[in-house]
């Protein structure tokens, strides 16, 4: 307890430097004392007298003691001893780049350190700190010393440092983004089947910060999204229950979105701002399919209809002939479990403006085959693809296990042997010295040989994607294959694409039995002397 005393003499005014003071000192009934007096403004010592109970007696003399008392330090001891600090400075950066982290919150811990005086800091915006206490002071005690950093978007960190007895020590701290990754899966049969080039959105509860999306890698099926806040989130992705999480400093690992499929028929009409309708009008499918995978053209009464359309998440639809605006379906349909969807569209009669020339687009070709983990089933599965080769004219190269990197433009760069898969062929431009490269135009074949053949396809769950750029623009399913010798089938022909000689690719579903097979069919194999 501190106590204030106003101390004058006798008649009111100011006592002098060394003057006599009278004082009655009473002690409390529970005996405590001595108090100690914060008085400013007074020299080291005062001698007072007094009896114990009238003023200025004289048959008692005892020396008060004035002491020095400061907020948050205590009483000043008596023999005086310098403190002994340091100051603790340093940055806080992101692994692996070095890039300032800003905003970030530090603490100190030590066994020197006072629970009720924290010595804290934030990072500035080249992510430099330097710790202190409330009250300014930025002077830690000497000894082994925790620093800790913390972050809205990266992983806790600490790092041990030494503060010396005076001077500063630098404790800098690299820290990791908080990531949210999973993977996307379809239900095919009894597997669960990764999805590649599928989106997938994540976004904040709170709404304070833009959501952001990414897609699915193009061999597994995996997402995953780096520096995500500390805060609740929402992962979703088309055709598939969201998931609600909420994301920890050490991030979050496990998602996984179960895509169902949907097979249904879309129709409608297209007709103009009159209400006429349009004859010959295109309208096509687009996203999670080639534009000339569903399309169809409008009849006379500007009607259309594209029966058994299946697709991994919404529709998005465009509807287009010359002299017409192409227009796009707003908003985007969604596909129906079974059953159908009517989407109309309305073209205004605007010219397209010309565009002028465009470069020749290069792209990425992905082909990922995967066949679950059902037994009995087919153990190994073997991807293959033939094409043109422009080093040799008329010779086509033929991509599988013994060869798997024919031409420098292809590689099957995985390649398993037991269940489930993947194997994974990618088609690229072929590099040219100071030119980003070309597509090779010319036409593509890619097939599935059942290599182990202890078990027929028709027990697989086997499925093919095809993506361009990283985007789905096709699935494929042995079970809806067609083919009259399904029993003793060791090959699936699955599609063929086309290289333009602009470099665009156009995939082309198969005919069998002059019917459309969207899933391609079964045959016997042929050998592999005599690539498809």
């Amino acid at each position: 307890m501190e106590w204030e005393f106003s101390v004058v003499t006798a008649e009111g005014g100011q006592v002098p430097a060394y003057g006599e003071i009278s004082l009655r000192i009473g002690q409390t009934k529970d005996n405590e004392g001595p108090y100690y007096l914060a008085v400013p403004d007074v020299q080291d010592g005062a001698l007072v007298t007094g009896d114990g109970s009238a003023p200025f007696g004289a048959s008692t003399t005892f020396l008060a003691e004035f002491v020095e008392v400061r907020p948050f330090i205590g009483r000043r001891p008596t023999n005086i001893v310098c403190r002994q600090c340091a100051a603790v400075i340093g940055k806080v950066r992101l692994k692996g780049t070095g890039q300032p982290v800003a905003g970030a919150r530090l603490t100190a811990t030590s066994a020197a350190l006072e629970s009720d005086h924290p010595m804290t800091g934030v990072t500035g915006p080249d992510g430099a700190y330097r710790l202190s206490d409330p009250h300014g002071h930025d002077c830690l005690p000497p000894g082994p010393t925790r620093v800790s950093a913390f972050s809205d978007r990266h992983q806790d960190k600490s790092a041990e440092a030494v503060v010396p007895a005076e001077g500063s020590v630098t404790v800098d701290i690299e820290v990791e983004c908080t990531e949210v990754s999973g993977k996307v899966v379809e239900l095919v049969g009894s597997s669960e089947l990764p999805m590649p080039g599928v989106e997938v959105n994540l976004t904040y509860d709170d709404h304070q910060t833009r959501g952001v999306f990414a897609y699915t890698d193009p061999v597994n099926g995996t997402f995953s999204f780096k520096c995500v806040r500390h805060t609740g989130v929402t992962i979703s992705t088309s055709r598939a229950p969201v998931e609600s999480r909420q994301v920890p400093s050490a991030g979050v690992s496990d998602v996984k979105l179960v895509v169902s499929r949907a097979c249904a028929s879309v129709k409608g009409t297209v007709k103009d701002g009159a209400g006429q309708p349009i004859k010959g009008a295109r309208v096509t499918i687009l996203t999670t399919t080639p534009s000339d995978v569903y399309s169809v053209e409008t009849g006379e009464d500007g009607a259309y209809e594209m029966k058994r359309v299946c697709l991994q998440g919404m529709v998005d639809m465009k509807a287009g002939k010359d002299g017409f605006v192409t227009t796009s379906a707003f908003p985007s349909p969604t596909l129906p479990a079974s059953g159908s969807v009517t989407v109309d569209f309305v073209l205004a009669l605007v010219p397209k403006p010309d565009p002028g020339p465009t470069p020749e687009p290069t792209h990425v070709i992905d082909c990922t085959l995967f066949w679950g983990a059902k037994a009995p089933a087919p153990r190994d599965l073997d991807s293959h693809m033939t094409g043109p080769d422009p080093a040799q004219a008329g010779v086509r190269w033929h991509c599988f296990y013994p060869e798997r990197n024919p031409v420098p433009y292809v590689k099957l760069d995985t390649d398993d042997v037991t269940y489930e898969g993947p194997e994974h062929i990618v088609v690229g431009p072929l590099q040219t010295s100071g030119s980003p490269g070309r597509m090779v135009p010319g036409e593509y074949h890619y097939w599935v040989r059942n290599f182990s053949g202890e078990e027929p396809f028709t027990s697989s769950d086997a499925r093919v994607t095809f993506l361009v750029d990283g985007i789905d623009k096709g699935s494929f399913y042995a079970s809806e294959a067609l083919g009259d010798n399904t029993s003793e089938a060791r090959v699936w022909r699955v599609f063929d694409f086309t290289v333009g000689a602009d470099g665009s690719a156009v995939l082309n579903r198969l005919q069998f039995d002059g019917r459309q097979a969207d899933h391609g069919y079964l045959m016997p194999d042929p050998g592999d002397t005599a690539p498809l």
